[in-house]
């Protein structure tokens, strides 16, 4: 794997699955033999660019693209305010699935 990819988690401070996006991410990023680190942007701060803000809670980016994006139309963008949901094995979740985000992390540091 090349460069480490740079991983973004967006997410509404009230979002009830933020913490669990956020041991996803953990999760995923040992996984995929990176360092556990992220850049967080909480939806509602001045300094977030307005571009991430078109994204539910949470969603998780790796080099600026939704890493559920290879399972909906390219530029999906779910609706700004609302809670995120994703389907894992059938199943609805409020976060994305490890495997999914490992998946992505792969993908993106082969770039």
């Amino acid at each position: 794997m090349s460069a480490s990819p740079a991983v973004e988690l967006v997410y509404d401070r009230d979002c009830p699955n933020v913490e669990r996006a956020r041991e996803q991410l953990r999760l995923a990023l040992g996984r995929a033999g990176l360092p556990a680190r992220w850049k967080e942007w909480d939806r509602d701060a001045i300094e977030t660019p307005s571009e991430l803000r078109a994204f539910g809670s949470p969603t998780v980016l790796a080099n600026g693209r939704d890493v559920a994006s290879r399972h909906t139309e390219p530029d999906h963008r779910p609706d700004a305010n609302s809670c995120r949901v994703y389907v894992d094995q059938g199943t609805l979740r409020g976060v994305p699935p490890l495997a999914l985000i490992v998946s992505a992390l792969m993908e993106t540091g082969r770039g």
